[in-house]
């Protein structure tokens, strides 16, 4: 499949794609190649490409695929694919997809847990 694309910026954890574990601080994936940091990383995609992240990062953007990520500072925008992630301090766009959020927060000692789910098709 020609011109996958996703990006991750501002990463400060370990990010696993298709359960192969990097770490950098920008992820690109363009047209089937992987650059971590600007380093072109030998790997090849499948059909699909699964995304889980660990730790903070500051944006992630993708075509397709699924994508999964702890905690987001900043928005989250995928044309394609589910989106499950911890804590979005942004916005959250998808075309079709499932998106999924656990967000806890604290206000005035008060434990706040939320948790969304919404169903999005074509």
């Amino acid at each position: 499949m020609k011109n996958k694309s996703l990006s991750i910026q501002g990463n400060s954890g370990s990010i696993v794609i298709n359960n192969c574990q990097y770490s950098g601080n920008s992820v690109v994936i363009s047209d089937n190649n992987l650059f971590i940091d600007g380093e072109l990383q030998d790997v090849e995609f499948g059909k699909t490409i699964t995304v889980h992240i660990e730790g903070e990062v500051e944006s992630i953007e993708t075509v397709g695929g699924s994508v999964s990520a702890g905690k987001v500072l900043g928005s989250i925008k995928t044309v394609s694919g589910d989106v499950n992630c911890h804590d979005v301090h942004g916005s959250v766009t998808t075309v079709s997809g499932a998106v999924g959020m656990l967000v806890i927060q604290s206000l005035q000692n008060q434990a706040i847990l939320l948790l969304c789910r919404l169903e999005l098709n074509e």
